[in-house]
């Protein structure tokens, strides 16, 4: 399977959480400096700026350590997708990683095979996932085997708003084609359990990513549209 990164939205995002980590520590560090001056000369301003500082500095170190563990959870799911592809597909399928969409954000993954464009999105939730007529649900057990709501949102309505964006994309350059949305969740530990048709989409863990993508539409893309669609994917993957 031939791979393009288009972006690298999540790895920036990771590196620039990282950087403000270390920006915050030394901010701590010199608000604490700044305390004990402070109480060295009887400053009682500089004490009380010290702390401020110092407390709003933690709160934002917190929020940037938070920030970190989400986006190395959805690097590793796009790790995870990405090496099950190269398991799967032979050297004619394309698969286009972080696929820029005009709101700054990205598509996980624009796979193109012999029959079907694929939108894929990467959910690396673990705890149990569940999908019924109230929508999308997560349940997580804390420590103290207390259940409790997770974060996870719509990821239906931001596969949605993919595939409108990359429609409307290629509209633009005279292709129109049905585009395949899909929900794979990449954690080994996640239970999930659908109770609704997702119809459109396709939701499946990765594990079962194989036998899905298997039973593919067996009408084959005509070479010259295939050739179109590859041309206006790389027009945007080029610098």
């Amino acid at each position: 399977m031939k791979e393009i990164i288009v972006t690298s939205n999540v790895s920036e995002k990771i590196g620039a959480q990282k950087k403000s980590g270390r920006t915050m520590i030394l901010i701590i560090l010199a608000s604490f400096v700044m305390i004990v001056v402070g109480v060295v000369l009887n400053t009682t301003p500089l004490v009380l700026i010290g702390i401020i500082t110092a407390i709003g500095s933690g709160v934002a170190f917190m929020r940037s350590v938070k920030n970190l563990e989400v986006y190395g959870y959805g690097h590793e799911g796009e790790e995870i997708l990405r090496q099950q592809l190269h398991n799967l597909f032979p050297i004619d399928y394309i698969a286009y990683f972080g696929y820029p969409l005009k709101d700054g954000g990205d598509i996980d993954c624009v796979l193109l095979g012999s029959s079907v464009l694929y939108v894929i999105e990467t959910k690396h939730h673990n705890g149990s996932i569940q999908y019924t007529d109230g929508g999308w649900r997560q349940v997580k057990t804390g420590r103290r085997g207390t259940a409790y709501h997770g974060n996870l949102k719509n990821p239906s309505g931001q596969v949605f708003y993919a595939l409108h964006e990359l429609k409307s994309f290629l509209k633009s350059k005279g292709i129109k084609l049905f585009i395949q949305g899909m929900i794979t969740f990449t954690n080994p530990s996640v239970v999930l359990t659908i109770e609704k048709n997702p119809n459109p989409l396709i939701v499946c863990k990765i594990e079962d990513l194989a036998e899905v993508l298997s039973i593919e539409n067996k009408k084959t893309i005509p070479q010259n549209k295939r050739e179109q669609i590859e041309k206006a994917l790389n027009a945007v993957s080029t610098p």
